[in-house]
């Protein structure tokens, strides 16, 4: 079964404390620690200034793709690493000057390298005792993030490894473009993961056939996640005139969220439709859309 790594997300010093431990916490596929951006920086006059500053953006630039490509992830700013047996770990906290001039440059920077452009990470200054960590929080994202560095030419993918980065060949690119489903079942997972039990809610719900095209009505079901998700898909326990399981992919899933009540909700690309006494059809929102008299 392939892994599947849900990204912690560091919010508050709370989080802070609950994910990092000075002396002992290592990188890991949705950590990394950076004890200060180099070349973020430099005076005026100082020579090549305007390379520098570049080469320094599309550095973090790197950072951030490497976690976009692939489970999401938290980049610490303001922590310094040490070695471990076999990760680096944080070791102390260097406190980030200037937060809001850094946030500022990092948001320059993916608005200058970055495609798509509207990846937006997540930055929060966290006010420790020991000072302030800036976190750089990065969704996974359902597309492709590559470097584009227009005045060059030049176009890189990134990934993250439990090495640390890795850039993708042509044939991975191509891979990872059609493995739309990636973003999609980590964000299962995570809701999975943070929701009080297996409850869902599907945006919109359950439809309710009367057949011949005549039209659709809303249908309220209990529904439950069934099993564990896997490497094809997941499953829908339906409970309307008995139990039934709906087996979708993962490419089906828009959003995926806990809401207040601890329930995963989720908004799905199709719509589950009761076909009376023939159980449950999955239908693309096209065929839905279609439909004479559907409301």
């Amino acid at each position: 079964m392939a892994q599947v790594v849900v990204a912690r997300f560091i919010e508050s010093p709370e989080d802070f404390r609950s994910v990092v431990t000075l002396g002992s916490t290592p990188e890991s596929l949705v950590l990394e620690f950076k004890s200060e951006i180099d070349g973020w920086q430099i005076p005026p006059g100082t020579p090549e200034r305007d390379q520098r500053k570049r080469d320094a953006q599309k550095e973090l630039c790197r950072d951030i793709a490497q976690f976009a490509n692939t489970f999401g992830g938290c980049l610490l700013i303001g922590v310094t690493e040490g070695e471990g047996e076999r990760h680096r770990i944080a070791a102390a906290i260097k406190p980030v000057t200037h937060v809001d001039k850094l946030k500022a440059w990092i948001e320059d920077a993916n608005k200058n390298f970055l495609v798509p452009s509207t990846l937006a990470p997540d930055l929060r200054a966290i006010n420790l005792d020991a000072g302030t960590v800036l976190s750089v929080n990065v969704p996974a994202s359902r597309h492709a993030v590559a470097l584009w560095d227009r005045g060059a030419g030049t176009i890189e993918y990134v990934h993250r490894t439990s090495h640390g980065k890795a850039y993708m060949n042509p044939d991975e690119v191509e891979r990872h473009i059609m493995n739309g489903s990636r973003a999609a079942r980590s964000a299962l997972a995570s809701a999975k993961k943070e929701a009080k039990d297996r409850s869902v809610v599907l945006a919109g719900g359950i439809w309710l056939s009367l057949g011949h095209g005549q039209e659709l009505f809303p249908q309220p079901c209990e529904i439950e996640l069934g099993g564990d998700p896997d490497d094809g898909g997941f499953t829908l326990k339906i409970k309307h005139g008995g139990v039934h399981e709906v087996r979708l992919p993962y490419g089906v899933i828009e959003e995926a969220w806990v809401d207040t009540h601890g329930h995963v909700n989720l908004l799905l690309s199709i719509r589950i439709v009761y076909m009376n006494r023939k159980g449950f059809s999955v239908e693309p929102l096209a065929v839905m859309g279609s439909r004479p008299g559907r409301r």
